[in-house]
Formats: structure tokens, sequence, C-alpha cells
């Protein structure tokens, strides 16, 4: 019943934003390829930007949020950084949190706590975490310090920096180099032994995990709990993106569907019946090739648009807040509501 009323209210969501879809198009077409903040600027508020570069090397007094290709951070952050792209980079300061979504994350500035989803996963020498540090990814190179505890997953873990507090690794292949310094204990699950270069750098004990703590079972939710939040934290990046981008076209179809649900769902399956046969139709003549994968662009598009829109509108609901009073900070919330009902 979940998965059929998930289906049911993406389905709506397509028939809402069908005719919004040109409307995104259009307006991702004039965004900036390169977002930047310089030097000697200084930004104050939230800073929320979409483009395939950004760079952000001045000062900006309030949190960032950002999604790119390229994410580069080398001014200060008096604020928590959102970012997300194939490529981030952080070698300035930010005195918050920062939650990373990317390919490739390399931190080598000042931050607080790290948390960081991503393939590869790079904290260089000069790192300094203020908090911990938590983190999963195919491979992780820790060369930083954490003040406290940190919490790697990985295929490959290699640990060659400080950590204040206790380490927990869980990885195929986990190392501990001539540099690594753990504050409390080091606690590992493992098929095989981790290579610790130096044991008298570790001040707790060492340790494998519980059995019982790693087994199937257990592990499954564990793999699924992390899915669960990279999938809601991205969700409700792309989300906080639209509401800055589009808000108007966001709030108006979350508003429609509440008044409309069935005229909703009804557009909804037209448009998902009748728009692929139209552009298989427009692919197999030369002349509609080229209107054809505009129109498939537009179609992924509005679907990948139409999955914030489910859970913006159950996070009404449940706020229960007069939609025409609902600033930036309201809906934000209503999406993250409706994004963790969805997902539960």
């Amino acid at each position: 019943m979940k998965k059929l009323g998930i289906i049911i209210l993406s389905v709506i969501m397509v028939g809402l934003l069908g005719s919004a879809g040109a409307a995104v198009a259009a307006n991702k077409a004039k965004e900036a390829k390169v977002s930047e903040l310089g030097q000697s600027e200084v930004f104050t508020g939230l800073y929320i930007r979409a483009a395939d570069t950004v760079n952000i090397a001045g000062t900006v007094n309030g949190d960032v949020v950002v999604a790119a290709n390229t994410v580069t951070i080398s001014g200060v952050v008096r604020g928590n950084v959102y970012a997300a792209g194939e490529r981030v980079v952080i070698s300035g300061t930010v005195s918050g949190n920062v939650h990373l979504a990317a390919s490739e994350a390399t931190v080598s500035g000042k931050t607080g706590s790290l948390y960081v989803v991503a393939s590869d996963i790079t904290t260089a020498p000069a790192a300094q975490a203020d908090g911990s540090i938590i983190a999963a990814a195919s491979s992780i190179l820790l060369e930083g310090t954490s003040s406290q505890a940190a919490y790697l997953a990985g295929s490959t873990v290699i640990v060659d920096g400080a950590v204040g507090g206790s380490l927990n690794v869980a990885g195929a292949t986990i190392g501990l180099e001539s540099k690594a310094k753990v504050g409390g204990d080091f606690t590992y699950d493992s098929s095989s032994v981790p290579q610790i270069s130096n044991d008298q750098n570790i001040s707790g004990t060492i340790r494998k995990a519980n059995p019982a703590a790693s087994s199937p079972s257990k592990s499954w939710w564990s793999t699924k709990l992390m899915g669960l939040l990279y999938n809601v934290a991205s969700a409700l990046l792309l989300g906080m993106v639209l509401l800055k981008l589009i808000p108007g076209t966001m709030q108006a179809s979350a508003d429609y569907l509440a008044k409309r649900p069935a005229r909703s769902l009804l557009v909804g399956f037209g448009f998902i019946l009748f728009v692929p046969i139209t552009l298989v139709l427009l692919f197999v003549t030369i002349v509609g090739i080229p209107v054809a994968i505009l129109g498939l662009f537009a179609y992924i598009t509005v679907w990948m648009v139409a999955s914030q829109l489910p859970a913006l509108w159950l996070g009404r609901m449940v706020t229960r807040k007069d939609s025409s009073s609902m600033k930036f900070s309201d809906n934000a919330l209503a999406l993250l509501i409706g994004l963790l009902v969805l997902s539960l």
C-alpha cells in the first residue's frame, strides 16, 4: 500500500508539473554556468545557488545551500554548509557543520562536524573538524584531525590523522598509518584484521565489533538507514534549490493538488501514457528528432521535480499552515517532514 500510495502521488505530481516542465527547462537554461562570490565580497543571509560551477571565495554570514557539478568553498562561511555535486572541495573555513553528497569530496579547511556521503572522500592533513566525522564512501582517506569521534564506512578506509574521540570503522580494507592517533577506543567491523602501524597511538582499546551487532539482519538495517539518510538529504537539497529558484511554481502546484487531487491524477496518468508514445513517434522521423530530444529532456526534468511535490504537500498537511503566509523556511521544514514521512 505504501508503494502504491507513492506511485499515485508521483503521478499526481507529474500531472501538476506537465505544464511547468517547459518553464523549469527555460529557467535552467538561464542559470549562470558559473556562480561566484569574489574574495572581497560579503553575503549576509541564506546563500543558495545552483549552477555548473559554484565558487565561494568571499564571506557568507549564514548557511550555504549549493548544487553544482563542481563546488569550491575557499572563503569563510559563518554557518552550516549543504552541498551536492560531482566534485566538492572545501579549503576555507566553515564555522558550522558541513553536509556533503558528492562523487568526490575533498576537505582541507577548518569546519565543524563533517557528514559526508561520496564515492571518494579525502580529508587533507590541514583539515580540522571541530566535532565528529561521519562518512560513508567506497574509498576514505582521513589525514586531517577531528576533535571528537569518527564513524567511517567504506570498502577501503585509511586513517593517517588524529581523532580526538573514539574511532569506529567498517570496511573490507582498514589501515591506520604512522600518523594515526586515536583519543579513545578503536572499534572495527571487517572480515580481515586492520593494518595498524603503531598501536601505541591508540589511547583506548582495540576491539572487533560484536559479531551479533554485525549479523546480516542488523547489517542490512544499517545499510538501509544510510541509504534512507542519503536519499532524504539529497532530495531535501534539491527541493530547497527548487523552492528558491521556482517558488511560485512549487507552491502553486502544491496548492492545486490540495484543491483538485482527482483532476491532477487524471492529468498525470494522461501525461505518463501519451507523452512517451508521442516521443517515440517523433524519433522515427528525421524532422521530429530535435523536438523529441527536447521533449525527452523536459519529460525527465518533470519527473525529477515531481519527486519533491508529494513531500511538500504532505508536509504542509502536517504543519497545517496557511500556504499564502508560508516563507522559504516554512516550506523547507514542510518538505523535510514530507520526505521523512514518505521514507518511513
